[in-house]
């Protein structure tokens, strides 16, 4: 397993990953996902399983702080510690840019994601009532403080 940055190569397979991965409200476009790639204050980790892409995190960063956009792994991927490892590589990057804060937000319902980002060190911070739509749910404000 190799986690590094985005490739502009990676982002067909990005696309690809992202509409099996969440349900069309959730989804972010293809223009979403190359403005992550092109702009400064994104960045995008994407783990890779026999030259295949098989996970991604793309985090919007600003000073001290950022913002996890998207964390996902392939379905048949599932399981197996990657997005874990997506996380440590993301502290090491974080630590690199001086950042202090890392925040994000989850369906309540989302009882998989929740246990990851709770092993990882986020504490539920606040309920955003009506967040997402398609289903209508709640959305959870998850944060991490680091060193």
């Amino acid at each position: 397993m190799i986690i590094r940055g985005m490739k502009e190569s990676d982002l067909m397979p990005l696309y690809a990953l992202e509409e099996k991965c969440f349900c069309p409200s959730d989804r972010w476009s293809m223009a979403d996902i190359r403005k992550a790639y092109d702009l400064e204050h994104f960045f995008v980790l994407v783990a890779e399983q026999e030259k295949k892409i098989c996970g991604y995190c793309i985090v919007y960063a600003v000073m001290d702080s950022a913002d996890i956009g998207k964390i996902a792994v392939a379905p048949e991927a599932r399981g197996q510690g990657i997005a874990g490892e997506l996380l440590e590589k993301l502290w090491e990057v974080c630590a690199e840019r001086g950042i202090k804060d890392v925040i994000l937000e989850v369906r309540a319902s989302n009882d998989a994601a929740r246990c990851l980002y709770t092993k990882y060190g986020f504490e539920t911070i606040s309920l955003r009532k009506d967040y997402y739509k398609e289903p209508l749910e709640h959305g959870l404000t998850m944060q991490k403080k680091l060193p």
